[in-house]
């Protein structure tokens, strides 16, 4: 006898690197479905994980059929790869307001894992990647601490987060001698 596949649920139009999505096929036979993926992606059963930031994932759903009914037609699904969003956290974080000739230490990590780009401007100068040391240059002004990361074939570029600090002027001592 001949059978088909109905898909139910079926996979996304689109999916972010790094995601996962449940698929599920029934055979009208009752024969068990088989799920297999190319492009973009890899499954475990049912079970699909986005392995690219671009590309088509392929899912086929396939049933080879057995001594009673023929092998279904084959489903094919597509689902666009697509470039995960990512977010910078920092700490230590640059103070409210630091001393001429002072230094601080910052530091920042992305959700992504890459490394964050660490410049400034302003009354301060110090720049690294994903640790820096800031030295405030003025004793007045606003030292402006930056934090991106640019993305990559995977990642989407994270909002940039930036911190600022008042400079201030440096307390001096006289003595006499």
């Amino acid at each position: 006898a001949a059978q088909t596949i109905s898909v139910s649920p079926s996979a996304p139009a689109s999916a972010a690197f790094g995601t996962s999505f449940t698929v599920g096929a029934t055979a009208s036979s009752g024969l068990p479905v088989t799920v297999s993926t190319s492009g973009s992606c890899t499954n475990v059963g049912n079970v699909v994980t986005i392995t690219s930031g671009a590309g088509t994932c392929t899912v086929n759903y396939d049933q080879a059929g057995d001594a009673d009914y023929l092998a279904a037609p084959q489903v094919t699904e597509t689902t666009a790869a697509a470039k995960a969003a990512q977010t910078i956290s920092v700490s230590p974080s640059a103070p409210a307001s630091a001393a001429f000739g002072a230094s601080f230490t910052v530091g920042a990590t992305a959700t992504s894992g890459l490394p964050v780009a660490i410049t400034t401007s302003g009354s301060c100068t110090g720049s690294g990647t994903s640790t820096a040391t800031i030295t405030i240059n003025s004793g007045a002004g606003t030292c402006t601490v930056n934090y991106d990361q640019a993305g990559d074939a995977d990642y989407l570029a994270a909002p940039q987060v930036t911190e600022t600090t008042a400079a201030a002027k440096a307390a001096q001592t006289i003595s006499v001698s």
